[in-house]
């Protein structure tokens, strides 16, 4: 996948809360096991997969990336995070019981 067009979904991924914006409390790295990367959406099939767990109001996410698409995901969530902040906060669906 051409990095822009990541760029482009990891960003969109974050403003829906598919992604979390606040960072992964614990992460650490392995063999894949079948899993899709939560940021590209392809199959991992590279030698280390980026695993950890994201801690959400509503409870905890686990999510599973490339080990690639992880660093472009942590440098957009870092980049953009006041403006993806924003543009929750100030969403007609956004829950004001949820964080931002």
């Amino acid at each position: 996948m051409e990095n822009a067009v990541l760029r482009l979904r990891i960003r969109q991924k974050l403003q829906d809360g598919r992604l979390p914006l606040n960072g992964i409390s614990r992460i650490w790295g392995g063999p894949p096991a079948g899993e899709h990367c939560d940021a590209c959406d392809r199959l991992i099939t590279e030698p280390l997969v980026i695993e950890g767990i994201a801690s959400l109001v509503a409870g905890r996410q686990s999510v599973q990336m490339h080990v690639e698409c992880f660093a472009i995901w942590d440098d957009e969530r870092q980049a953009g995070a006041s403006s993806i902040t924003d543009a929750r906060s100030s969403s007609p669906c956004h829950d004001s019981r949820e964080a931002p």
